[in-house]
């Protein structure tokens, strides 16, 4: 079940746009849940899912900014100790230098370069990861932690409707 701080974050508010950035490798098991719930999301109404893969210090700012946003999260892997599948909100101000990731950059600076860019504090959901050797599948629960995320946002942002032009 996701946590409430998890649900409140990911609330939908009125017709702002929000931005979801997703990470990790989808070769090394439970660190590909992030480019997992993208991959089940796409793009919604008044939400921009952006998967950046293994390689966050790759996302052009351009590709993350389409105007004024209610909310920026980011969801990782991220070994905190936890049992695997568990869902954790990390404060802006316990992100560390250098979280436990397979990823190059530091995420303080990619934390530092997005509220930059958007005006506002990318917040981070972190998925305790079971496995992260090489190979592809999820754990059992890091696959029903995804899916409780990608469901949630299923409910709070639907597939834009579109309408059929005579």
């Amino acid at each position: 079940m996701l946590p409430e701080g998890v649900k409140k974050l990911l609330t939908r508010h009125d017709e702002s746009w929000h931005l979801l950035l997703t990470v990790g490798q989808v070769l090394r098991h439970d660190d590909g849940v992030g480019p997992y719930i993208a991959s089940q999301l796409g793009n919604r109404k008044f939400l921009r899912v952006i998967d950046a893969g293994a390689s966050p210090e790759r996302v052009r700012v351009k590709d993350v900014y389409p105007g004024p946003v209610a909310w920026l999260v980011i969801i990782d892997a991220a070994d905190f100790d936890g049992k695997p599948g568990e869902i954790r909100l990390i404060p802006p101000g316990k992100i560390p230098e250098s979280f436990p990731s397979t990823h190059t950059i530091s995420w303080k600076l990619l934390v530092s370069l997005l509220s930059q860019a958007c005006g506002l504090a990318p917040r981070f959901i972190g998925i305790q990861p079971g496995r992260l050797d090489v190979g592809e599948g999820f754990s059992p629960q890091v696959k029903q932690a995804a899916d409780e995320i990608v469901s949630y946002l299923r409910y709070q942002f639907p597939r834009r409707q579109y309408s059929r032009q005579p």
